[in-house]
Formats: C-alpha cells, structure tokens, sequence
C-alpha cells in the first residue's frame, strides 16, 4: 500500500518495523493534511473567495 515491499516486513526487526510503521503514518497523515487543505480551498472557492 505504501511502497513497503513484503519481504523488509517478513524480515524486519521489531525495531525496523517500528520505522515502516512511523513512515506509513506519516505518510497518512501528509495525505490527509494536503487533501484537507484543497478542500477547504475549494469550499471557499464555490463561496466567493479568491485563490491566493
């Protein structure tokens, strides 16, 4: 889903998998935060406001 290949994952240490993870949410989150702000961008668009 995030580009992690199966096998670093089979093979990772508790350590190691505790940084995929790290990187997935931060990955998530990056996500969310970017299509939150076009949104909003567009709301205020259809309402009249101006595109900065």
């Amino acid at each position: 889903m995030h580009g992690i290949p199966e096998s670093w994952v089979d093979r990772a240490t508790t350590d190691q998998l505790m940084i995929l993870w790290e990187i997935v949410r931060r990955d998530d989150k990056n996500n969310f935060d970017i299509t939150s702000y076009a949104t909003a961008n567009g709301v205020g668009l259809a309402f009249g406001g101006k595109n900065q």
